[in-house]
C-alpha cells in the first residue's frame, strides 16, 4: 500500500491455488486497510493473473452501489498525452479525475479542459473549478512515486457578478480532458469518476478510462 504522500507499508502475501478465484474487500485480510484510507495498491505476481477491482458506495438511502475501478498496467508505459474521452459538471453531475503514479519517479503534467467542439469547430479550453479553486481550463499535477492523485470537479458551475456579487448557476458543462506529461516525466494511469445525483441522492457511478487516441477501433453494440 502506497500513501499520498508516497510511502509504502503493509506488505503482505495472497496464494492462489490453479484455477481459483480470490477476492476480498481492501479492509478484509489481507488488505486489512484502516477505513478511510487512500491510497494505491501494489501488486506483483509469480505467474500472470486477470486481476478486476471495484470501486463500492452506499448512497443516502442505502443503496449499494458497484463500480468498475481501472487497474495500471505497470508495463505499459508512455510519455504521449492521454485523453479522457467525457467528463460532466453540473446538473446533478460530478467528475473525479483520478491519476495513478505507474513508475518509481515523480511525475509531473497538466490536466487540461476542452468543450465538446462541432464538425466545422474544435473544442476550445473550457474553464472549470476544481474543489474550491478557480475556474481555470489547465490544472497542474504533481503525483509522488507509486501514488496517485484526485481532482474533484466542484459540481455546480457558478459565475459571479463583481458588481452585485449575485451568483448564477451555469448549465451542466462537458467535454473532453487531456491529461499532458511535463517534458522528461513518463504519463499517469488516468481515468474519470463520473457521479450523477438527483434529490441529493447518488444514483449512479460510472469509470471513464483515458486513452491513446488510435486510428482502429472497435465497438460491440
Amino acid at each position: 500500500f502506497t500513501n499520498t504522500s508516497g510511502e509504502s507499508s503493509g506488505f503482505v502475501t495472497q496464494t492462489v491455488a490453479a484455477h481459483t478465484h480470490f477476492s476480498a474487500f481492501v479492509s478484509d485480510p489481507p488488505f486489512s486497510l484502516p477505513l478511510g484510507t487512500t491510497g494505491t495498491i501494489n501488486f506483483t505476481s509469480s505467474i500472470p493473473v486477470a486481476p478486476a477491482a471495484f470501486r463500492t458506495l452506499t448512497n443516502e438511502r442505502s443503496d449499494f452501489i458497484l463500480s468498475n475501478t481501472p487497474i495500471a498496467d505497470l508495463t505499459q508505459e508512455t510519455v504521449q498525452p492521454v485523453t479522457i474521452p467525457h467528463f460532466a459538471d453540473g446538473d446533478g453531475w460530478q467528475t473525479s479525475i483520478i491519476l495513478v503514479n505507474t513508475s518509481e519517479d515523480t511525475m509531473h503534467g497538466e490536466i487540461r479542459f476542452f468543450t465538446p467542439g462541432s464538425p466545422s469547430e474544435p473544442g476550445q479550453p473550457l474553464s472549470i473549478r476544481l474543489g474550491d479553486s478557480d475556474l481555470a481550463p489547465v490544472t497542474e499535477y504533481e503525483i509522488p512515486p507509486r501514488s496517485f492523485a484526485r481532482f474533484n470537479t466542484f459540481g455546480t458551475a457558478t459565475i459571479t457578478n463583481e458588481e452585485t456579487g449575485e451568483t448564477t448557476n451555469l448549465p451542466m458543462q462537458y467535454g473532453t480532458i487531456q491529461v499532458v506529461p511535463a517534458g522528461g516525466t513518463k504519463t499517469p494511469q488516468a481515468h474519470a469518476v463520473l457521479t450523477w445525483t438527483v434529490a441529493n441522492i447518488k444514483v449512479m457511478q460510472t469509470p471513464i478510462t483515458a486513452q491513446l487516441p488510435r486510428k482502429d477501433l472497435r465497438l460491440y453494440v
